[in-house]
């Protein structure tokens, strides 16, 4: 990207940033865990599982992040169209898990390993943003392990002695 095209990007915020680093987390841990039992369990229905729930766990998270972000910044008129498209949402996801694993001829715990890779999402995210260093632009907190130490003292010119 040139430095012309970097200035007229939108700014994302750091809550758009964390959202968008948690989705694509979820997707790397999907896709984890279908080479992962690809290796342990080799081709078959368990892999294909895996597979069907990995793509329709991390499709839903995205489907759930739009519309919760056309939620938030929507009008109060509208605010309830799209409060309704997310329980709609809700009902078709029910809809598609309960169609895969009744018509397709995948493993049900293979599908349950690739579903509920959002949990581990989530938790790897907490981690990564509790040992990310504060940015430069927020103040810290006095008293919080961010705190910087105070400056040391400036020693006095008017008796001649220093302060320690």
């Amino acid at each position: 990207m040139s430095d012309a095209e970097a200035q007229t990007a939108p700014k994302r915020s750091d809550g758009e940033r964390m959202v968008l680093q948690f989705e694509l987390c979820n997707l790397a841990l999907a896709v984890l865990a279908f080479v992962i039992v690809h290796v342990v369990a080799g081709e078959g229905a368990f892999l294909w599982g895996t597979a069907v729930g990995g793509l329709i766990g991390v499709l839903n998270l995205r489907a759930m992040v739009f519309l919760g972000r056309r939620i938030l910044r929507s009008q109060t008129k509208s605010r309830a169209v799209w409060a309704t498209l997310f329980v709609f949402k809700l009902a078709v996801l029910c809809t598609v898990v309960w169609l895969c694993l009744d018509r397709l001829p995948i493993s049900s715990l293979g599908f349950l390993v690739g579903f509920s890779t959002l949990l581990p999402a989530a938790l790897l995210m907490t981690a990564i943003r509790a040992l990310e260093k504060p940015p430069e632009s927020v103040a810290p907190v006095a008293g919080s392990r961010f705190a910087r130490p105070p400056a040391p003292s400036t020693p006095s010119s008017s008796h001649g002695e220093r302060r320690l």
